[in-house]
């Protein structure tokens, strides 16, 4: 009897969603060529929180600007920004429901927690709440759907991959 390797292990770090906003990559409302949300400045009403810093939108292709004057953000399950609201380039709809995410490293964090058949958990307590881990749905994180999932997850890379080039 042969041994297995060892089991991909998944360490949850507790980053939540705001440690993947200083780079968003959207979807131009005017020409759907691929555009990056970026922070600009500091907030006025929060100087020492980045994520409330005004945001900047610059389109790749026709070149559209729009801003955003920073302190508010909507967090929503649509696949959009939580800042000017546009539609996030690396979304995928699966059978199960839409999948997204803000931009290559938050890509590549959900891939890794998806693919690991270990997951653990090693949080400060009264922070567990706020990590990715545990806002991601209940069917993203089930292994049944592994497989829809990654495939799902291979579809916004190929996205992010073609935006690069374009």
């Amino acid at each position: 009897m042969t041994r297995a390797g060892p089991q991909r292990r998944f360490r949850d770090d507790g980053r939540s969603h705001f440690s993947y906003l200083d780079d968003i990559v959207v979807t131009c409302p005017r020409c759907a060529a691929a555009g990056r949300i970026v922070p600009f400045g500091v907030a006025r009403a929060h100087p020492n929180i980045p994520a409330f810093a005004p945001r900047r939108f610059q389109c790749s292709g026709c070149h559209h600007q729009a801003e955003s004057r920073g302190g508010t953000l909507t967090f929503g399950t649509d696949g959009r920004d939580p800042y000017l609201r546009l539609p996030l380039r690396l979304q995928a709809r699966t059978r199960h429901g839409m999948l997204y995410a803000y931009n290559a490293a938050h890509l590549d964090w959900i891939e890794a927690f998806v693919a690991a058949p270990l997951r653990e958990r090693r949080i400060v307590t009264g922070k567990a709440n706020r990590s990715i881990a545990s806002r991601l749905p209940a069917w993203v994180k089930a292994a049944k759907n592994r497989e829809d999932v990654l495939r799902a997850l291979a579809r916004m890379r190929r996205c992010l991959v073609d935006s690069a080039r374009a």
